[in-house]
């Protein structure tokens, strides 16, 4: 096993590091969008409203290694491809 080890070490001294990372986006709303909810029978539910419907999202990368992780909030999506 230890033979395998050093075979390893060789191959990969002369290459750069390979990092690898997680992405994930998400919208954040001021007020969330009301979904079903729960009430007594002949009860209506009251839902607040603000009018605010302001958004914001959230793009996130996490370094699986390390655990370093980077965020980004931005207006809008951010769609670059290469």
């Amino acid at each position: 096993m230890a033979s395998v080890k050093r075979g390893l070490k060789r191959g990969l001294k002369g290459r750069t590091r390979t990092v690898i990372l997680m992405l994930d986006e998400t919208i954040i709303t001021e007020t969330p969008p009301p979904y079903s909810c729960y009430a007594h029978v002949g009860e209506q539910v009251r839902v607040p409203i603000t009018g605010n419907r302001s958004k914001r999202i959230l793009h996130g990368a996490i370094n699986i290694k390390s655990g370093e992780v980077a965020l980004l909030i931005t207006e809008e999506w951010i769609n670059e491809t290469h």
